[in-house]
């Protein structure tokens, strides 16, 4: 029986995505919508994804890339995350954080949740 929806990450979110795990066997996924309102999935490095509070996600992605276009328009986006034993669904709005505080072919965003699974 599936869980209901959370209004914050959870302990084993936040301890596998937050500054102090390995991410051994973590894999994640984020999607988003492109322009012609198709889905668009993004394969993410557990590294490039950075669980900060409970209700706060900071991702790193390329720059240039679909995935910064799409966020920028559209602003929400699904994080799909296998976190051995189980698989999370953390949903939210994000929004670009100031450029200067990126790698120059990178564009970071911070997340605000808005549901888990």
């Amino acid at each position: 029986m599936p869980r209901p929806p959370a209004e914050e990450l959870g302990p084993e979110i936040l301890g596998a995505l937050g500054v102090s795990r390995s991410r051994e066997n973590t894999v994640v996924s984020l999607l988003t919508v492109d322009a012609k309102k198709y889905p668009n999935v993004c394969l993410l490095s557990p590294f490039q994804v950075l669980a900060s509070g409970p209700k706060s996600v900071h991702l790193l992605v390329y720059g240039g890339s679909g995935t910064e276009r799409n966020l920028e328009k559209h602003g929400e986006a699904t994080l799909v995350a296998f976190i051995p034993p189980g698989a999370y669904y953390i949903k939210g709005r994000a929004a670009k954080v100031k450029p200067s505080l990126s790698p120059s072919a990178s564009a970071t965003f911070s997340s605000n949740l808005t549901s888990r699974r």
